[in-house]
């Protein structure tokens, strides 16, 4: 089974596999190449590199997404979040970037600068085995880049337009998801105990329609993140991140913020995950038999 290899050679021959048939799709001839997959099976990619992998890693609230819309979308999110957060805190994956969705709407300069500055962190530690070094530009950040003083936000419908805020609401479909939820017991508790206990470590926090950042709210409606929260949220590139933040004079939302997953954090997510998928296979057990209403 290639998928499982016995060995690290058998890992490298299928990494050279996906290599040849990616080939064809990049100039290889570029100092970087880039790949976008869906997978969150970082690990496995990781296991594969033939070359230097960086793996950047983009994380939003659930219920806005617009990609999963299925039941127990909350609890599939946990799971596979929580899996790939244990394996980044364990140190399994040698260079990675983990940002939120809505950083990157909200904080877009700044945000690409830190991912710049893990992108030249990781090439200086594999170039001082060499004794050659990266050094970091001295510019100056833009005053826009800094993400200070932005607490109001024009979030009203008429006023966002072609503007990339609108992402930042849930569409139809996921807005019909997330009120469907509200409207279900189970899957209410579900919602009210995430937001309390685990969505506010992303950072993330709701929306008035006066365009008023609050506390995280259960009910439907805009997410985006608190200031503190809208850079690289965890990375491998720890202790160069905090000298660049300290350089500028920025201060971040916790203590972990650029760092690993905190190991509270993925315990957290792993209880409730395991919890709330027992709870729904008591749930389906006990009514799948029940015949359908007319």
């Amino acid at each position: 089974d290639l998928c499982q290899p016995d060995s690290e050679g058998g890992y490298q021959v299928i990494g050279n596999m996906m290599l040849q048939q990616w080939g064809p799709f990049w100039d290889t001839s570029a100092k970087f190449l880039i790949q976008k997959t869906p997978s969150l099976d970082v690990l496995f990619f990781e296991r594969i590199k033939v070359m230097p992998t960086l793996h950047v890693v983009i994380v939003r609230h659930p219920l806005v997404s617009n990609a999963l819309r299925v039941p127990m979308i909350q609890e599939a999110w946990m799971g596979a979040y929580s899996h790939l957060f244990e394996e980044l805190n364990e140190g399994r994956i040698e260079w990675y970037a983990v940002v939120s969705y809505e950083a990157l709407i909200e904080n877009r300069e700044a945000v690409i600068e830190e991912l710049v500055e893990v992108v030249k962190s990781g090439i200086r530690r594999r170039e001082r085995g060499r004794n050659r070094r990266l050094r970091r530009s001295p510019e100056a950040t833009s005053p826009q880049s800094t993400g200070r003083g932005r607490r109001r936000l024009p979030m009203h419908k008429k006023d966002r337009a072609g503007e990339s805020r609108k992402y930042l609401f849930p569409q139809d479909k996921s807005l019909k998801m997330w009120t469907m939820c509200a409207s279900r017991k189970e899957c209410r508790a579900t919602t009210e105990l995430l937001t309390e206990s685990v969505y506010p470590n992303l950072g993330f926090v709701s929306i008035t329609e006066d365009g008023e950042v609050k506390s995280l709210s259960a009910a439907p409606g805009p997410v985006t993140v608190a200031e503190g929260f809208d850079r690289v949220l965890f990375s491998s590139e720890a202790e160069s991140l905090r000298s660049y933040r300290e350089e500028r004079g920025y201060e971040v939302g916790a203590e972990y913020v650029g760092d690993r997953p905190p190991g509270e954090l993925i315990a957290k997510m792993k209880e409730i995950f395991n919890r709330e998928g027992e709870n729904y296979r008591i749930i389906h057990k006990d009514t799948k038999n029940e015949p359908l209403s007319d």
